[in-house]
């Protein structure tokens, strides 16, 4: 399965609150023109060949800055604008 934002599409993972995908999934994002692919893991996230123990400290490696990783990635949308 693939999840994350795509400028002409929106693929994402649908469920209540912040659920994450199932291990094995994708998360596809695009910033400031680079694609970036983490893979969901039993225990954590794989991006770029290194392990990370949660998606906040992924999108902190992508942006420099810190990020909700559930905002980021487009997880946590239902959540956000209220619908359930």
């Amino acid at each position: 399965m693939v999840y994350g934002d795509f400028p002409n599409q929106s693929m994402w993972c649908c469920g209540s609150g912040n659920q994450l995908p199932m291990p094995g999934s994708l998360l596809i994002k695009e910033h400031r023109g680079e694609t970036h692919v983490v893979k969901v893991l039993d225990s954590g996230f794989d991006y770029d060949g290194r392990l990370y123990r949660s998606l906040s400290a992924v999108a902190q490696e992508i942006t420099g800055t810190k990020w909700n990783g559930f905002l980021f990635f487009g997880i946590a949308r239902e959540a956000v604008h209220g619908r359930r």
